[in-house]
């Protein structure tokens, strides 16, 4: 049996782990493997931001997940933008 590392008020019980809901930012959310996490993340009651390049492909995701547009590749300054647009604050609190 794994010992859970007590993290974002997860509580275990025997062999389960309760998570409180998150928000999840999922990068590449219309790709193979993004919209395979998309889809568990909102099936475990999460909130759900997806980032896309391409917002024609959005239209693929759930209408439940919060279609961000944008694109990690490149700067630090828009690697922190994205990150920002994650979580509640501004990308000069990232």
């Amino acid at each position: 049996m794994y010992k859970v590392k007590a993290y974002c008020g997860a509580e275990q019980q025997g062999d389960v782990v309760t998570i409180p809901r998150m928000t999840v930012l999922v990068v590449g959310a219309t790709g193979s493997i993004g919209r395979l996490v998309v889809n568990e993340a909102l099936r475990q009651g999460h909130a759900v931001r997806a980032l896309v390049r391409n917002p024609g492909k959005a239209s693929q995701l759930p209408p439940e997940a919060q279609v961000v547009l944008g694109d990690v590749n490149g700067s630090s300054e828009r690697i922190l933008t994205v990150l920002a647009c994650a979580g509640e604050g501004s990308a000069a609190d990232a």
